[in-house]
């Protein structure tokens, strides 16, 4: 009689889990964006998100962010930017940090930073 109403209480849980699981809808909601769109460079090198304010994207011709709108560049023309290719991002400390071809870049909302291979050296 255990056993019977161990069964019983099985097959009630997975008629229920199979409900359950029956009810999630997946939806892909994917947008392709390109320098069309405002991004500076289609060939990009890496993505962050950064909480709810945005995405940030490392390409071979600069830094954008992008809003959920629009985008917004910084490159070596137009910031001070060490190197327009950037190859890693990564955000800590409240900054942007970047990886690029003359060293690293930190971008903290308003201003860069920039660090020089030279500068590591005691």
């Amino acid at each position: 009689m255990k056993t019977q109403i161990h069964v019983i209480f099985f097959c009630f849980a997975l008629m229920l889990a199979n409900s359950l699981i029956s009810q999630v809808v997946v939806t892909n909601n994917f947008q392709n964006l390109t320098d069309t769109d405002g991004l500076v460079n289609r060939e990009v090198k890496d993505i962050i998100i950064e909480n709810d304010f945005g995405i940030w994207i490392g390409t071979i011709a600069g830094l954008s962010h992008y809003d959920g709108v629009s985008f917004t560049n910084f490159t070596t023309a137009n910031s001070s930017l060490n190197h327009d290719h950037i190859t890693e991002l990564e955000f800590c400390q409240n900054k942007i940090w970047m990886v690029t071809d003359s060293g690293i870049s930190s971008y903290d909302g308003i201003s860069f930073t920039n660090y020089t291979p030279f500068e590591w050296v005691d």
